[in-house]
């Protein structure tokens, strides 16, 4: 007789439990909720959408973003054309917005600062790099 240990006797429990759930969902014929991230790949593996053809194409409108803007007055967004791009983090793009369904605020001129050649770099304290 194989015996079992109890942390993969838990996991089989766990299982089952799922499954059971699923079974029960199924029989009392309510829809099943699907996530975005299930749509998204969805639409990859079964029409073919090519995901790195949009993030490429995601990726040239934001070199061409040209303000910088609240969204919804919280959020970072970047306005590109006529969408918004949330910002997380400083560099997560997390959601797309149409620029028109957003309540922009105190948007202020995105500028190229590496290619300015107008462009004055404060210097550093050298306590500060001490401190670092």
């Amino acid at each position: 007789m194989v015996q079992l240990r109890r942390s993969e006797a838990f996991r089989f429990k766990e299982r089952i439990e799922e499954i059971t759930n699923i079974l029960r969902h199924r029989e009392r014929g309510a829809p099943f909720e699907i996530s975005d991230h299930a749509v998204i790949r969805y639409l990859e593996r079964t029409k073919g959408l090519d995901t790195t053809a949009v993030r490429a194409e995601m990726q040239a409108e934001l070199a061409e973003a040209s303000q910088t803007t609240k969204v919804n007055g919280e959020a970072a967004g970047l306005l590109a054309g006529d969408y918004v791009y949330v910002v997380a983090r400083g560099h997560l793009v997390v959601t797309v917005y149409p620029a028109m369904d957003h309540e922009v605020k105190k948007t202020k001129k995105r500028r190229d600062t590496l290619s300015d050649p107008h462009r004055q770099i404060p210097p550093v304290p050298t306590r500060a790099l001490q401190d670092w």
